[in-house]
């Protein structure tokens, strides 16, 4: 028999956790970090970093997605930015 293969979070990148924590805002099942940290305990990846912080890298990607002018920051809640089409 062969050794199993090691088994990796898809969101272990961080431009697919961008996407993935992005899309949970526009959603709006995420309004800020403490939310976004419920619902990403609920993950492979957070079983598989166990201890490791994250808060800075989930920190980091709602400022960006702030300056990309897709949410904006209201307090300590971040909110969708709606994009009109003209």
């Amino acid at each position: 028999m062969s050794k199993p293969e090691p088994v990796t979070s898809k969101l272990g990148s961080e431009a697919a956790l961008r996407i993935h924590i992005l899309s949970s805002i526009a959603a709006g099942y995420v309004h800020d970090i403490t939310s976004m940290f419920d619902f990403l305990n609920h993950t492979f990846l957070s079983y598989q970093r166990q201890g490791a912080n994250m808060v800075g890298l989930v920190g980091d990607i709602f400022d960006f997605c702030t300056r990309m002018g897709l949410s904006r920051k209201a307090a300590s809640n971040i909110l969708p930015l709606l994009w009109e089409h003209h």
